[in-house]
């Protein structure tokens, strides 16, 4: 026991002295790093993931899962194993963008609206990159080809629900008992506008807490450009082409953001099953995001990552797969170049910001209607 904790303590310090001559030697390039990883999460990440947080929150605080899952109740079993209370995580997982799947999840299953077998079935798959990413980031600014962003992202779903389908013909889940949908309430019964701020509160503290993994992941790999380990990890590549899609691969594998800009746009029959994979799997950046909104759950992060790594090969061959079937297609779709718009990307987002306000304002008022009325009863 001493001697694991020797060793690491030993690793980490060696780390963090490493980390600290890094910062020392580089100080431009660690300042260049920062102020990218906040300005794309000023641009991107703040609009787009803040108003589906607050989102599923409110799907969950005020019970509307129900709805979805009366739904989906006929399909989530048979192909999932999972009752229709983890539609809403699927759903928000396919539209939100990580972590927005795996929030959905763990809300569910402290809420009692789930077991935690069936939550640590929906981690596998609802958990998933959204499309403001795929066509406002990966197809209309990196590709410039929204219907190559467009192609990406239904691989990348079509993975993940045939992911999902594959585990319960595989590792069938037994009916597990959850609590009764009459005590998800909680005892001092809240009302909506009390139960609107505090999904918005904590939804914007769960977006800084993300935000600070990709400013750290970003700096992070700024360092390791600029020691040189990049070029060491592909020493062996000797032609540019391998050089630049082995250093993007590692770049994607710790950060998606940078791994995807990194890629070679050509040739496409590489760059998009490369990129699909690096989607699928959502890089560790990613994963350490994933694993803050998980904390204090009880599920486990093993199976996770696991299933996002044969999400990303599924993912992979899959675009593959379209490739070889459809060249002629694929090509298409990357000479139907658009100009590069950072609005595009975010109007999902802004869009539920305007609505989440326009709640907020629609709520508050009815709610202290309710209480006068309530005062004047009790009087």
């Amino acid at each position: 026991m001493r001697s694991s904790t020797g060793i690491r303590d030993l690793f980490w310090g060696l780390g963090l002295l490493l980390w600290v001559a890094g910062l020392l030697r580089w100080p431009q390039e660690v300042i260049a790093a920062g102020q990218q990883g906040l300005t794309l999460c000023a641009s991107t990440l703040l609009p787009s993931l803040f108003p589906f947080f607050v989102l599923s929150s409110l799907l969950v605080s005020l019970n509307l899962t129900r709805y979805p899952g009366r739904w989906l109740e006929h399909a989530m079993k048979p192909l999932f194993g999972i009752r229709g209370s983890g539609a809403s995580a699927l759903l928000l997982g396919m539209v939100g963008g990580y972590p927005v799947g795996a929030k959905t999840v763990a809300e569910l299953y402290r809420s009692g609206q789930c077991s935690k077998a069936e939550a640590q079935r929906l981690l596998l798959f609802c958990n998933n990159a959204g499309p403001a990413f795929f066509l406002g980031v990966v197809g209309g600014g990196i590709l410039k080809s929204v219907k190559l962003g467009l192609l990406l992202w239904l691989c990348h779903m079509a993975s993940a629900l045939l992911l999902g389908i594959l585990m319960q013909r595989l590792f069938p889940l037994r009916e597990t008992a959850v609590r009764s949908p009459a005590t998800f309430s909680a005892p001092n019964n809240p009302s909506s506008a009390q139960l609107f701020v505090d999904a918005v509160k904590t939804s914007f503290f769960s977006v800084l807490n993300i935000c600070a993994f990709v400013v750290l992941f970003g700096i992070l790999l700024s360092l390791c450009r600029a020691a040189g380990l990049f070029d060491l990890l592909t020493g062996a590549c000797t032609t540019v082409r391998g050089v630049d899609t082995v250093q993007a691969l590692v770049s994607g594998w710790i950060e998606l953001s940078n791994g995807i800009a990194a890629l070679p746009l050509r040739p496409l029959e590489l760059t998009l099953p490369l990129a699909s994979f690096l989607l699928g799997w959502g890089g560790i950046c990613v994963h350490c995001q994933t694993l803050s909104v998980l904390s204090g759950s009880g599920l486990s992060a093993l199976p996770y990552l696991c299933a996002k790594l044969v999400h990303g090969l599924l993912s992979a061959a899959l675009c593959s797969l379209l490739f070889a079937l459809l060249p002629h297609a694929v090509t298409a779709m990357a000479r139907d170049v658009v100009s590069e718009s950072p609005l595009f990307s975010l109007t999902p987002g802004l869009l539920l910001c305007l609505s989440l306000c326009l709640a907020a304002v629609l709520l508050l008022p009815i709610e202290k209607f309710k209480a006068g009325n309530r005062r004047k009863d009790r009087i």
